[in-house]
């Protein structure tokens, strides 16, 4: 059975000559990179770029410049005229890239420690049994339960390529530590959710959900 790749990349990592990166790019990608106001986000940007161009490239066997990319309906990339699924996300320094032979992937990572309105946010964009899981702790332990939930969501969206089109709310997910990560329902139906498996990494500050859809 063909495996998912997960790549971690350290985006504030010296050894990166920015230029260099910035010449791997295409025209519009290099368009949006001088978009940014501030340097470090345009610098996270073009690495995060070039490392994914790199990466795919070792993938399909020819040079990361000469990777064509497609953008679906809601802007989620993919290559034209091969089966390799991939998705990318980044928060603050780190970015992540993961990557399948032949299954739609979705990728989404957030630092726990970051703070927001957990219940506000969880009421507005979790089902009601999530919520209540949150609404059941507290400290770290809802910290990370809440950007557990809310990557596991992230990542089936992403791999929908749905974009902003399908409430959070529409989708359920375990939530708890000790739990499995799993997705158990997308529009209130299991069915639609037995063919989606669930990883979700924890490493240190940062939580990582994968979401693949098994089309074999």
């Amino acid at each position: 059975m063909a495996e998912t790749t997960l790549v971690t990349i350290d985006l504030a990592g010296a050894q990166y000559n920015e230029q260099a990166l910035y010449c791997l790019l295409a025209s519009d990608e290099q368009h949006r990179a001088r978009r940014f106001k501030f340097p470090i986000h345009r610098r996270r940007f073009i690495i995060a770029r070039a490392q994914l161009r790199q990466l795919l490239g070792e993938q399909l066997g020819i040079a990361p410049e000469a990777v064509e990319f497609k953008y679906g309906e809601h802007g989620k990339p993919s290559v034209s005229g091969v089966e390799l699924q991939f998705n990318l996300s980044h928060t603050e320094d780190i970015a992540v890239i993961a990557l399948h032979p032949h299954n739609p992937i979705g990728v989404d990572i957030e630092n726990w420690q970051r703070e927001v309105e957990y219940d506000d946010l969880s009421k507005r964009y979790f089902t009601e049994n999530e919520t209540n899981k949150l609404a059941s702790l507290s400290g770290d332990d809802k910290a990370k339960a809440f950007f557990r939930c809310w990557t596991r969501k992230e990542a089936l969206l992403k791999a929908l390529g749905a974009g902003l089109t399908f409430p959070l709310n529409q989708c359920e997910v375990t939530v708890l530590a000790d739990e499995p990560a799993a997705i158990l329902s997308i529009e209130n139906s299991r069915d639609k959710a037995a063919s989606w498996t669930l990883q979700s990494v924890e490493q240190g500050d940062y939580i990582i959900a994968i979401a693949e859809h098994d089309v074999s």
